[in-house]
């Protein structure tokens, strides 16, 4: 790589089976591995490593058959992933004790598609589907359906619906070895998502309106009651499994109650919001990882600036259990990933507001910074030292030849020493001393 000077590589360190992971383990099983869902201490969020120092990464969903250097090559670089059959994960686990797994379903709603489901590909879709009162329905007596998924909203207030949910992941997260739910599509409804019209309950801000819903609980407050139940039931299990739902961030008017959820995936990350929409899902991203939740970063970004903003905002809201993912299915690396800028300075704060100097938002870490200017202006910066800005070049899908040696080689980094920098619109930069 064509670099200044070669940085210090503190990338995979927290995934690393150590003597200490290999104790903790035996103390665990005795046998030196964990056998499915067993936990070091008594919060769920504990299985998850560290994230206070450096960038830490959970992939979305992967596939089986990979090389064995593959699957050392993820295994100890990505905390887990979600999706997968016991074999196939068994195989992360072995190289990395404290590899996690989530076990998907969908959020508020069902339909036909193929999941992990008793540890095989199937569907519990004729199931559920022959239990209608199981399912919302609008003014003309129809459910609510979203055609391009091909799934129907649920009644969370239906106490057959919520049993069955819960217990039924409840038997897939031991059957695949699990160790929580990741809750897709959690939010919808939400500004007319999945929602089959007539139904004035769901027009506009009325899922969050009193008013809408004839003096029952608003479709806002049931999401957050559905939380609480399924949290009530997986904190009744010896394994205290965890809830993840997908959250959206930056709906004013949307933000159910979230103190029951032990974190949360944010798909779409800040990428393609205005600077005030920004600034709300930065502030809502800071409730959870203050808090200690464990939150997945994700979103689809199309080019390198628009990776370094992701990453940048990332960075910004990054707690102790904070992990990033730019792509979907497979496996994906970036060579951003290993820029070794170290742990946060200072603790993360109430407000956003707090971050901001010279006209953009900075946060120091002990061996570099972040910069974003989320607004619709470029910003021009400057310090008395020198910097050296990252530039990254490549990355993508990985495949057997872009690792050797257990290194990544299908990107580059470059630092340019700089002691200015003019930010464009809707922009980052990460720099390090």
């Amino acid at each position: 790589m064509a670099r200044q000077r070669e940085p210090r590589v503190t990338r995979g360190i927290a995934y690393r089976v150590t003597g200490a992971a290999i104790a903790a383990t035996l103390a665990l099983g005795g046998t030196g591995r964990v056998a499915g869902n067993e936990r070091p201490q008594a919060d769920p969020r504990d299985w998850l490593p560290n994230t206070s120092d450096g960038i830490h990464l959970f992939a979305d969903q992967l596939e089986p058959g990979y090389s064995d250097a593959l699957v050392r090559f993820v295994a100890t670089r990505y905390a887990g992933t979600q999706k997968m059959r016991r074999e196939d994960n068994a195989r992360f686990r072995r190289v990395n004790p404290r590899w996690v797994l989530l076990h998907y379903r969908l959020g508020s709603s069902s339909g036909p598609a193929a999941y992990v489901h008793g540890d095989r590909w199937s569907s519990d879709w004729d199931e559920v589907t022959r239990h209608e009162d199981w399912f919302l329905h609008n003014a003309e007596g129809r459910r609510h359906h979203e055609p391009t998924s091909n799934w129907d909203i649920h009644d969370l207030t239906h106490r057959g619906f919520r049993e069955y949910w819960a217990g039924s992941v409840i038997a897939d997260m031991r059957a695949s070895g699990a160790q929580g739910v990741f809750a897709d599509s959690f939010d919808a409804g939400v500004s007319g998502y999945g929602v089959t019209p007539p139904d004035a309950r769901f027009a506009g801000p009325a899922p969050a309106d009193p008013a809408a819903w004839a003096g029952g609980p608003t479709w806002r407050q049931q999401k957050a009651d559905f939380m609480a139940y399924v949290a009530d039931r997986f904190a009744a299990e010896p394994e205290r499994f965890m809830f993840v739902p997908n959250v959206t961030l930056a709906t004013t008017w949307w933000w159910p109650e979230y103190s029951r959820a032990d974190g949360a995936m944010f798909e779409g990350f800040t990428l393609g919001l205005s600077p005030v929409d920004w600034r709300l899902a930065m502030n809502r991203a800071l409730e959870f990882t203050r808090a200690g939740k464990f939150v997945i970063a994700q979103a689809y970004p199309r080019d390198a600036a628009e990776r370094l903003f992701l990453l940048a905002s990332y960075l910004l809201v990054k707690g102790r259990r904070t992990f990033i993912n730019n792509a979907g299915a497979g496996v994906y690396f970036y060579p951003e990933y290993d820029v070794p800028i170290g742990g946060a300075v200072d603790p993360l704060p109430a407000d956003i507001e707090r971050y901001r100097w010279q006209g953009v938002y900075k946060r120091e870490f002990a061996d570099g910074l972040a910069l974003v200017n989320p607004d619709d202006r470029a910003v021009s910066v400057g310090w008395t030292a020198p910097l050296r800005l990252v530039r990254p070049s490549g990355g993508g899908l990985v495949t057997d030849d872009s690792v050797r040696g257990g290194r990544y080689v299908g990107g580059t980094l470059t630092y340019e020493p700089v002691r200015a920098l003019t930010l464009p619109a809707r922009s980052a930069a990460v720099l390090l001393r």
